[in-house]
């Protein structure tokens, strides 16, 4: 996964044509550099879900859920380059505060799952998560402005091969990568019933059909064959960088 990732990174800062990144200086987010906002037109993030959905991981999702029935939401991650010295401002994934805060007793609306395709340490850019504040209705602190508790509440060490589940809610950034080499956080995402069902957000469909059909097993297809495009469909290219940066 680790090769994919490196491979799919050079293509997208080789589009970036300001070097500015899409997540802030140096830092960009795999789906939002597709051109359906999801990976899973490449076939090693396709292993990626499916690796996921027939693990030990499934079983704490349908924890989180408490029975209740999720689906998969998309594949992606993000990736910060070698020598990026700036931290990322705080951010939650889900902004909006009536998708955000609703719905508190069943789980979280998008609940993320990255992957440490590398060891993950203080130097090479871990994220940070702020625990608790998956209902915080407060304004987000301006960079400027946060705490050094909050700038150093990092997820690390993390050993190469572990999984890092988070809620979408939560308020979380990157770190500066003062290594000379890129960090990688690919991602496998889940949403359950009652937020597809009620809230007007979505994208294209973004896996292909002969992916479908060919490398998920029946088991896994029913979480994921809400996203099946037909052939002619958008292919996920990667797409031109305008040079403004994104949280």
């Amino acid at each position: 996964m680790r090769a994919a990732c490196e491979t799919v990174a050079q293509e997208i800062v080789e589009h970036d044509q300001n070097k500015t990144g899409n997540r802030g200086s140096g830092r960009y987010s795999f789906g939002f550099s597709s051109t359906t906002r999801q990976m899973l037109h490449n076939p090693s993030w396709v292993k990626l879900l499916v690796k996921c959905c027939t693990s030990k991981l499934i079983d704490a999702v349908k924890q989180v859920y408490g029975g209740e029935p999720f689906s998969v939401w998309g594949s992606g991650g993000d990736f910060v380059l070698g020598r990026a010295y700036e931290y990322q401002q705080l951010h939650s994934d889900l902004g909006v505060k009536d998708v955000q805060y609703s719905h508190q007793d069943q789980g979280p609306p998008l609940l993320v799952i990255n992957f440490a395709v590398q060891d993950l340490t203080q130097f090479n850019g871990p994220t940070r998560i702020i625990p608790g504040t998956q209902f915080d209705q407060s304004e987000l602190p301006k960079l400027q402005n946060e705490t050094w508790e909050q700038k150093l509440s990092t997820v690390c060490p993390i050993a190469q091969g572990a999984a890092i589940i988070r809620d979408a809610r939560t308020w979380h950034a990157g770190t500066p990568n003062i290594t000379t080499n890129a960090r990688y956080l690919p991602n496998v995402e889940f949403m359950p019933a009652w937020w597809r069902e009620t809230v007007s957000v979505g994208g294209p469909a973004c896996l292909p059909k002969s992916l479908f059909d060919k490398h998920i097993p029946p088991e896994v297809q029913t979480l994921c064959e809400h996203l099946v495009q037909e052939e002619g469909g958008p292919t996920g290219a990667i797409k031109a960088n305008t040079g403004k940066p994104h949280r």
